[in-house]
């Protein structure tokens, strides 16, 4: 990770350790951390689900963007990923059961 203003992998000032960075998916574009934790990742949040009509281009294009997303989500960690996801029954009674993303690789070492 990289304190602000600095270079990638270069150590923070006074040998303190680089603080924790929080981005979106689309900041992290052409970057890398050693450790990365990928969040809720689940349907809803990654597929956002759209409002659009099904099986029309937008909507195929915007599962294609999301797609890339989860895969550029997954490959800014240079040693080690961490996704979180949620599977179970919602806390609410208008809203389907929570499971991981549809675009989780499978073979993700870990990955139930």
């Amino acid at each position: 990770m990289t304190a602000p203003g600095q270079g990638q992998g270069q150590a923070a000032p006074s040998g303190h350790a680089p603080p924790v960075v929080v981005t979106t998916i689309h900041q992290a574009k052409g970057m890398e951390w050693d450790l990365v934790f990928a969040c809720h990742l689940e349907e809803g949040s990654l597929p956002l689900l759209p409002r659009l009509e099904p099986h029309s281009m937008e909507y195929v294009q915007h599962f294609e963007e999301e797609r890339r997303l989860a895969y550029v989500a997954c490959t800014r960690a240079r040693r080690k990923l961490v996704v979180t996801f949620c599977e179970g029954p919602s806390t609410t009674k208008d809203k389907p059961p929570s499971k991981r993303s549809r675009f989780l690789p499978r073979q993700l070492p870990g990955l139930r």
